[in-house]
């Protein structure tokens, strides 16, 4: 859509969302939901008029509100945990989450898909994280967790999913408060 209309991704993305949801309100929710289902999971957000509501710089400004940072820097961060995220977790539930974030965030995704690394452990999670976003490992622990609150409001049930996949020691990367809250990833537990 945006070569075809001469304009860039992001306008393409919000002008295809609105069309959705005129097209919705046209043909009444049984011929829309027809209509869904013929298309791949990845249209999920523009079916839902998610790109109009909250487009993928604002997700990417949230992510550097909470971190102090740049939007370009939270971008980096944000693709370096997509990617490494995605070779951790099953290839399905990689495909659902990709459904309920903006395609900009999709590349990272894939990219991580090709490559499963099924047994990551959270240590070596933050070292790719940091490595990737070019940051040092004390900074990758401290910001990560502004990506994972972020995706948690985002993506609903989808995080229950990702989440449970992920051993006790991923706990404090996904920003949740445990009894182990100050530990470092890959610390056991005293």
């Amino acid at each position: 859509m945006a070569q075809r209309d001469g304009t860039d991704v992001d306008t393409a993305e919000r002008r295809a969302a609105a069309v959705f949801l005129v097209l919705r309100q046209a043909i009444g929710d049984d011929e829309f939901a027809d209509l869904a289902a013929q298309l791949p999971r990845e249209y999920a957000p523009l079916l839902a008029g998610r790109a109009v509501l909250d487009p993928v710089e604002k997700m990417l400004a949230r992510i550097a509100g909470i971190n102090g940072t740049s939007v370009e820097e939270a971008r980096r961060l944000t693709e370096a945990v997509l990617e490494t995220l995605a070779q951790r977790i099953a290839p399905g539930d990689v495909a659902d989450l990709a459904a309920q974030l903006p395609v900009q965030l999709h590349q990272p995704l894939h990219r991580g898909v090709d490559s499963p690394q099924p047994r990551l452990t959270a240590r070596e999670f933050v070292a790719r994280v940091a490595e990737r976003a070019g940051i040092d490992i004390d900074r990758a622990v401290r910001e990560i967790p502004a990506v994972f609150t972020v995706l948690r409001a985002d993506v609903g049930d989808e995080f229950f999913d990702i989440s449970v996949q992920l051993p006790d020691d991923y706990w404090p990367l996904l920003g949740t408060r445990t009894a182990r809250q100050g530990s470092r990833p890959g610390q056991s537990r005293r």
